[in-house]
């Protein structure tokens, strides 16, 4: 297999759902919240910083993941999007339609609805904290309760 970068997985237990991460030697890929049984899965090096970070997210400790490398596909526009996402300060919130306007595409509303929802690397990329013009939670890939906790959550570290 030399050339190639295997992947590799690993869970992490946070206080809402148990987080199955996957990566490879160029950096994390998804970070995902999965229901159900939990499969063997050991503990890899490459995967260790990005569990003591969520750790530390969720201890109330680390407010963003700007040092983990991520190895993701996407498309131009999801990057642009989700390059957009990470610059959202920590226990701030955007709109769709600040979002689509930060991104120079304000009538894209939508596309950016559809590419919040695809983002494959939660918390990495803080997807939860884009949310509807009405100033309501809105919806959430794994759960509209799991965002209305991550907001909470962040507000209640920072003391808001």
């Amino acid at each position: 297999m030399q050339g190639v970068s295997a992947h590799v997985h690993s869970y992490y237990e946070s206080p809402i759902g148990l987080l199955l991460v996957r990566g490879s030697e160029r950096g994390i890929s998804s970070v995902l919240f999965v229901e159900g049984e939990r499969e063997d899965a050991g503990v890899y090096e490459i995967l260790q910083p990005c569990m003591d970070q969520l750790h530390a997210y969720f201890s109330g400790s680390q407010h963003n993941f700007h040092s983990l490398p991520l190895a993701i596909q996407s498309t131009d526009f999801q990057l642009q999007v989700w390059e957009y996402l990470i610059t959202i300060p920590y226990g701030e919130t955007r709109t769709y339609s600040q979002v689509a306007a930060g991104i120079g595409h304000p009538k894209a509303v939508r596309a950016v609805g559809s590419a919040v929802g695809r983002n494959p690397l939660l918390l990495l990329i803080p997807c939860h904290r884009v949310v509807p013009a009405s100033g309501e939670v809105g919806e959430y890939a794994h759960g509209a309760w799991r965002k209305e906790w991550l907001l909470r959550h962040e507000h209640s570290v920072l003391g808001a």
